[in-house]
């Protein structure tokens, strides 16, 4: 395919297979060095904490957005060591509903990694 066609799923939607980045509990085979459980619990009331692994130190940006794609809170904006790390998110006065968590990874031995999960608000 030409780098200016695009495929198109049976709903209509946009489809890139290229793209590193997922919506799903999977983390797709591009990137299976970064692990993103996202939410536990999942769904949750009241607070919850992201979990997230990482190969090697490197930029890790973790960031919450609502449905319409609007950023809601940047829960770490830091160089972080390898290893597993939990990040605890107490979403405060948002609504109930879904929302998408974002984890960007970046680094000189891994690369670059884009991994979304959802979440589920509920009272």
């Amino acid at each position: 395919m030409a780098a200016w066609q695009a495929e198109f799923d049976s709903f209509g939607c946009l489809y890139d297979p290229t793209a590193a980045s997922a919506v799903g509990n999977e983390v797709p085979e591009s990137s299976p060095r970064v692990v993103f459980v996202g939410a536990l619990p999942s769904p949750f009331a009241g607070r919850t904490a992201l979990h997230y692994s990482v190969p090697s130190g490197g930029r890790v940006r973790l960031a919450v957005y609502d449905v319409a794609g609007r950023e809601i809170a940047v829960l770490v904006d830091a160089i972080r060591p390898s290893g597993s790390h939990v990040v605890p998110w107490d979403p405060g006065h948002l609504a109930d509903g879904l929302y998408f968590s974002r984890l960007q990874y970046e680094s000189p031995v891994a690369g670059s990694i884009t991994v979304t999960r959802k979440l589920i608000r509920i009272r």
